[in-house]
């Protein structure tokens, strides 16, 4: 069977027109994993001087309070080469942000014992003990509609070289635009491997609740 030029063109155009649809598609995965916003549990208390945490709120469900915090794990590399230059990280490590509760900036670090493709995203949480918001009722029906909208993303399928990185959130969207005071779940994906942290962000006191008011003693 013969197809036209004119055949072809249209092919290619469909094909085109395809990957600029998955490829847009694509653009929107960076949300909450879950079917429901990411609820905290607890929160480890750091203050801006590092990651290392100095108390703790709750029970924590992201990551270890040991050392400096936060999440580790070797991917793989169980022995180090002479040929890697001193300095480099021996694992990978997602840090527990500081300071948290954050005053409107936060620091996100991570250490990367060699090359990797890095996604860094943040989505809205709630408290444990919050009213979920994801359940709605319509009449007799109730209708799930989950936050996983992304509040802001940093790094989306980023190669980064082998080192610590420090991305700092300054309490905005993607748009610039300030968000409001409240629980945040910071995601970290790297080469598939996926961590979080959970961070409470505030601009006054008062926005803060009175037992993490006394344990942060702001």
């Amino acid at each position: 069977m013969n197809i036209s030029f004119a055949g072809k063109l249209e092919a290619v155009l469909l094909l085109m027109v395809s990957f600029v649809a998955l490829s847009c598609k694509s653009d929107n995965t960076l949300v909450a994993p879950t079917l429901t916003t990411s609820i905290v549990t607890g929160l480890w208390i750091t203050n801006s001087s590092g990651p290392t945490p100095i108390a703790v709120w709750g029970n924590p469900s992201d990551g270890s309070g040991s050392g400096s915090g936060g999440f580790g794990f070797n991917g793989g590399i169980n022995e180090r080469s002479d040929s890697i230059v001193a300095g480099i990280p021996r694992y990978f490590v997602f840090h527990i942000p500081y300071p948290n509760p954050a005053p409107g900036v936060t620091e996100f670090v991570f250490d990367l014992p060699i090359q990797s493709v890095v996604d860094l995203w943040i989505v809205k949480a709630r408290w444990v003990g919050e009213q979920s918001s994801d359940e709605t009722l319509e009449g007799s029906a109730t209708t799930i509609t989950p936050e996983r909208n992304t509040v802001k993303i940093f790094l989306r399928s980023n190669l980064m070289y082998a080192g610590q990185h420090t991305e700092t959130w300054s309490g905005t969207d993607d748009n610039g635009r300030p968000v409001p005071a409240g629980f945040y779940r910071v995601y970290w994906r790297v080469n598939g491997f996926l961590a979080f942290h959970d961070i409470f962000l505030y601009r006054q006191l008062s926005d803060l609740p009175i037992d993490l008011r006394k344990i942060t003693d702001v």
